[in-house]
């Protein structure tokens, strides 16, 4: 479980053995689980492969991204448009942004008066963040960074103090934007135009602000090949995520803290004398080089990333998967025909023409038999109906649609009741001499009772396993509209967000030119649609025009 991000913490383990227990054994004492269980158990020879880990956050979204078709996508553009093409070490970037707040900084363990339960710490109180723009080159080597500050003036106190030779940037709300990054484009063409003339690759997250019109025409025109990662994929395949901006926040704060702790406070003026010390300190050759390793690129390597660890928690949610229990051919059969039975439920004209050709042939039950004479299509329709009155009734009804919400009860797993002992020894044992009427009469006695008691052992036995085909029937029904429900939401979403940029049927990873086509036809199809809207509401006032001037000339020819 916690391969695919769903780790169990010390209470859901507790909860999950005790759950275990009460459905194993029903008639269970046990209330609680105690923590002294849960040490021994995890200091058991079973669990010597668990150990106890910091629990790092993962969006839902993010899971399903990272799965074998995305990174396929992402590393086969990487292979047409990097390696076929022999573009350079030297000529490969990878571009991204983070942010950093001015004050603010997190908890930390201090020394204090004993019996006090509050340390305080003094530190800056301001909240606004400042976004920073890093761009590192495969050959180890980084670019001056981009501050972006937030506000609508440009201050001098801003880069008065700029070691780094860093661009300063301001923005209304501190983030960037298009204008922002078609301008910074060509600062990055003149830092690194004079390396050599051949093709560069840009490697950059998949933000809209980074394919405006104006930023892609000009790399194509630079020759500058932009590649944009698949979406909510960037905390694996982006190694500024992967490898820098973790290093480079916790040693900002520390920074910080320094900093606030000798009477200075951070802010604009201020910002870049905090900052250098941690730039240099957190983009060293070795590090940036890291970042390209670890993401499969210099050298090109997709199994760096491509691994089980990374694809197992896209597997929480797969349509691809059955029905975890092997289920016998009779709960299999009973299964296709409730199929049958809530298709023709929901559309109650092909009953009786469906119904009879998708079934088997009727049975022989007995003749004392309540089902006696009903197909087997019939009884799934009871079956159906009777179905349709309990907690259940989302599996075969319209009128109580399926949600979320919606569950099915927890299986049973029932235990034979407890039965007198038979007495094997007289029943299987051999006669040694001839023996009289009475023994034979008792003999005869023994054998009818252990009948009766294995009878009755049978029969449980029989409604124990009619009651287990019956749970692993419903069971199945629920995990078909699991996947149902689901394979539906995936396609909704791949036909509502796979071209929620462009109006394309293109694939999931672009260069810029085919950005740039695309970009093109997209506003060649909006401008033609909107001709074709203005020509329509010309016709429309030119009829409403015409029909109050015929209106106007009966109404004089009435006066008249």
């Amino acid at each position: 479980m916690a391969d695919r991000a769903l780790p169990l913490t010390r209470k859901l383990l507790k909860e999950k053995v005790l759950a275990l227990v009460h459905a194993t054994n029903p008639d269970s004492q046990l209330r609680e689980v105690s923590d002294n269980w849960v040490d021994r158990f995890l200091a058991s020879p079973v669990c010597h492969e668990v150990s106890t880990h910091w629990s790092s956050p993962l969006a839902k979204d993010r899971a399903q991204a990272v799965n074998p078709t995305t990174l396929t996508y992402w590393f086969d553009a990487v292979q047409k448009n990097v390696v076929d093409e022999h573009v350079p070490v030297e000529n490969q970037y990878s571009m991204d942004e983070t942010n950093l707040m001015e004050g603010m900084s997190r908890k930390v363990c201090m020394l204090g008066r004993h019996g006090h339960h509050v340390a305080y710490k003094r530190q800056g109180w301001s909240r606004r963040t400042i976004t920073v723009t890093e761009v590192i080159c495969a050959d180890g080597t980084v670019l001056p960074p981009t501050i972006i500050f937030r506000g609508v003036k440009l201050l001098k106190s801003w880069g008065l103090v700029n070691p780094l030779d860093a661009n300063i940037a301001r923005a209304k709300k501190g983030y960037t934007n298009k204008a922002l990054n078609a301008s910074w484009l060509r600062i990055f063409d003149n830092l690194t135009k004079d390396k050599n003339n051949e093709q560069r690759v840009l490697y950059l997250d998949p933000h809209k602000s980074h394919y405006s019109l104006d930023f892609l025409e000009y790399a194509v025109s630079q020759n500058i090949t932009v590649l944009g990662y698949y979406p909510k994929t960037t905390h694996i395949c982006q190694g500024l995520d992967v490898a820098c901006f973790a290093t480079l926040k916790r040693n900002y704060k520390t920074e910080k803290s320094n900093f606030e702790r000798h009477g200075g406070h951070v802010d604009g003026a201020t910002f870049l004398q905090v900052f250098v010390p941690v730039h240099r300190k957190t983009f060293t050759p070795m590090t940036v080089k890291a970042t390209f390793r670890r993401t499969g690129l210099v050298p090109f390597d997709p199994s760096v990333v491509v691994t089980p660890q990374v694809l197992a928690p896209s597997k929480e949610l797969s349509t691809s998967g059955h029905f975890p229990i092997p289920q016998p051919s009779p709960v299999r059969a009973v299964a296709e025909a409730f199929k049958t039975v809530r298709s023709c439920v929901k559309h109650p004209g092909t009953m009786s023409r469906t119904i009879r050709h998708t079934v088997s042939a009727p049975t022989t039950p007995h003749i004392n038999h309540p089902t006696a004479g009903l197909t087997m299509t019939d009884r799934a329709a009871q079956m159906a109906d009777k179905l349709s009155t309990t907690s259940a009734s989302f599996l075969v009804s319209e009128d109580n649609p399926f949600t979320a919400a919606l569950c099915l009860p927890p299986p049973i797993l029932p235990r034979l009741p407890l039965l007198p002992e038979t007495t094997w020894d007289k029943v299987l044992a051999s006669p040694t001499h001839k023996r009289s009427r009475n023994e034979l009469e008792e003999e005869n006695r023994v054998l009818r009772w252990t009948l009766r008691v294995l009878r009755g052992k049978l029969a449980d036995g029989e409604r124990m396993l009619e009651g287990q085909n019956c749970q692993l029937v419903l069971q199945n029904l629920y995990v078909e509209d699991l996947r149902e429900q689901l394979n539906h939401r995936e396609k909704r979403r791949k036909k509502g967000h796979a071209d929620a940029l462009l109006h394309t049927n293109m694939g999931q990873v672009f260069t810029s030119k085919e950005f740039l086509e695309a970009v093109k036809k997209d506003e060649e199809s909006k401008a033609v649609k909107e001709k074709t809207a203005d020509l329509e509401a010309e016709r429309m006032r030119w009829k409403a025009q015409e029909k109050e001037e015929i209106e106007a000339r009966h109404a004089a020819m009435r006066a008249e």
